[in-house]
């Protein structure tokens, strides 16, 4: 990790993490909804096959010393002091009883291959420019994470209500460490009593709940039922861009698939004697969405459809984890 943010994750991939604001989409109205996901699924398809994308949003829950005991409102004001005290008290009191209690982050992590960091500089501040550039249009502020900053978040997920304590001189060859040994665990079970499905990081039971496969359709809110629930999480979405070539030879792949089995299902109708033209409808409907895919990946760069309500990406996975 470097100061200014650049992760060397492994040797030739580098990447940079920038946060961004919340903004007001489902109080919006339907045009500044269909502005904001337009602007999303642009930024999307501006990304080439070298390019890879995680959207995290994690809640993170405040030290248990705070609850309870957090100045929201300065009180210092002899004439909006009081006034300032009685808010602190009913937010505080809101917190003991744990609602509000978790801070949400919202960040977007992107990576590039490069020889080294220097010829990753440019190749990142590229990508932050397009991811900068579609997130002001819908009146988000972003903030490129510095590498102390970065490294506070990892520590947040990794080793929850523990504060980092970090400074530049713990690391280098005299003290013979790295910034992933000063936020790293002191121990990880990966079978817990026993359970293959959990994992204890440092006394702390963690769970990691992937999405394998899902429709071609995926809603503007499919994962705002999950970020909003208030228990300590962090909800990823990875997307990996793919080569026009390689998508348009994919899709090409599935319709030959869809072929024959539109040929073994007018085959065993004809055997039954029914209308060898009357097909199953889900098949009927995977048939002419393939065929709509196939034209778009052949017209535009990527098979990501700006269609407010559904997205259709040409290679992407959700996933609910810790950390990358």
């Amino acid at each position: 990790m470097w100061h200014d943010g650049i992760c060397e994750v492994e040797r030739g991939l580098f990447s940079q993490t920038v946060s961004f604001s919340d903004v007001s989409y489902q109080s919006a109205r339907q045009e500044a909804q269909e502005a904001i996901f337009s602007a999303c699924c642009q930024l999307y398809d501006s990304f080439g096959a070298d390019t890879s994308l995680q959207l995290s949003v994690a809640n993170t829950p405040i030290p248990a010393e705070e609850v309870g005991n957090r100045a929201f409102f300065d009180d210092s004001d002899p004439v909006t002091g009081r006034y300032a005290r009685e808010y602190n008290r009913i937010l505080n009191d809101k917190m003991r009883e744990g609602v509000s209690n978790l801070v949400r982050t919202r960040t977007i992590t992107y990576a590039v291959g490069a020889r080294d960091v220097d010829a990753a500089v440019p190749m990142l501040a590229r990508v932050r420019g397009s991811v900068a550039g579609a997130l002001s249009r819908v009146r988000c502020e972003v903030e490129p994470l510095d590498g102390e900053a970065r490294l506070r978040a990892i520590n947040d997920l990794l080793r929850p209500g523990r504060p980092l304590v970090f400074d530049w001189s713990m690391v280098g060859p005299t003290t013979g460490l790295r910034t992933k040994d000063l936020v790293c665990p002191d121990s990880i079970e990966l079978r817990p009593e026993g359970s293959s499905t959990q994992l204890r990081i440092d006394g702390v039971w963690h769970q990691t709940l992937v999405v394998r496969s899902f429709g071609s359709e995926l809603s503007d809110c499919c994962l705002a039922s999950v970020i909003d629930l208030p228990i300590p999480l962090c909800a990823t979405l990875h997307v990996q861009g793919m080569d026009k070539a390689k998508a348009v030879a994919l899709v090409k792949q599935r319709l030959a698939w869809m072929d024959k089995e539109i040929i073994d299902e007018q085959m065993s109708a004809v055997k039954k004697g029914y209308d060898f033209e009357i097909l199953p409808s889900e098949l009927k409907y995977s048939k002419a969405e393939a065929e709509d895919c196939s034209t778009t990946c052949r017209t535009r760069t990527s098979a990501s459809s700006p269609t407010p309500g559904s997205c259709t990406p040409t290679r992407a996975s959700a996933r609910s984890s810790r950390t990358r």
